[in-house]
C-alpha cells in the first residue's frame, strides 16, 4: 500500500513540475494536510505561491493565510494583505472577511488604522459573496450596537430584523454560534417577525 501512495505522489508531482496547474493544487494541499506524505507547510507554500501568482484565487488566499500567521513561512502582514486584496479582486469571501477584519481592528504592521466604514463595506460584501464569518460579524453588530462597524439604523425593531437576518444567513450557512444566537432572537423577539 505505501509502495502504492508513493507511486501516485510521485506521478502527481512530475505533472505539477511539468506545470499541471490541477496536479499542482493537488500536491500543495496534500503538503499542507500531510495526505500521503508528512506535513511540509514549506513545501506546500511552494507550490500555492506559484498557482497563486498565476491568478488562483484559491490559493491566493491560502498564501495570504500563511503570510498572516506564519505557517510554513515568515509572518509578513503585508504581503497577506496584498494576497488578501488580490483575491477580494475576485469577490472571494474568505479574501473580503479578512480584508474586513483589518479595517475593522486596524494592523499598525500594515498601516492600517481602525475605519469603521470600510470595515463595513467589506463585510458587507463578503457576506454577499457567502462568508458566514461576515454574516456573523454583522449580526453580532447589530446585537451589542458594536461601534467598530458603521450600521446605521432608524430604530431599535429595525436594528432587531436585521439583526435577525445576518444570522440566519450565516445559520444557514453553518455558522454554529449564529444557529444559536438566531434561536435566542426568535425566542425573545417573535413579537417582531411574523414567523410561520
Amino acid at each position: 500500500m505505501e509502495e502504492i501512495n508513493k507511486t501516485i505522489i510521485d506521478k502527481i508531482k512530475y505533472l505539477a513540475d511539468k506545470g499541471d496547474k490541477e496536479a499542482q493544487l493537488i500536491i500543495a494541499n496534500m503538503y499542507y494536510n500531510g495526505i500521503g506524505t508528512v506535513i511540509d507547510r514549506s513545501e506546500a507554500f511552494k507550490y500555492y505561491k506559484f498557482l497563486a501568482d498565476g491568478g488562483n484565487t484559491e490559493s491566493q488566499v491560502m498564501i495570504a493565510n500563511m503570510y498572516y500567521n506564519g505557517i510554513g513561512v515568515k509572518i509578513d502582514r503585508s504581503k497577506a494583505l496584498m494576497y488578501y486584496k488580490t483575491a477580494a479582486s475576485n469577490n472571494n469571501a474568505e479574501a473580503l472577511y479578512m480584508l474586513g477584519k483589518f479595517y475593522r481592528y486596524g494592523n499598525s504592521s500594515v498601516g492600517i488604522e481602525p475605519n469603521r466604514y470600510e470595515a463595513t463595506k467589506y463585510y458587507k460584501l463578503a457576506s454577499n459573496a457567502g462568508s458566514s464569518e461576515a454574516q456573523y460579524e454583522i449580526a453580532l453588530a447589530y446585537s451589542t450596537s458594536d461601534h467598530r462597524l458603521y450600521l446605521p439604523t432608524t430604530n431599535s425593531d429595525d436594528e432587531i430584523k436585521k439583526e435577525i437576518k445576518y444570522y440566519k444567513l450565516a445559520a444557514d450557512n453553518g455558522h454554529v454560534e449564529a444557529q444559536f444566537n438566531l434561536a435566542c432572537c426568535m425566542h425573545i423577539c417573535q413579537h417582531i417577525m411574523n414567523l410561520q
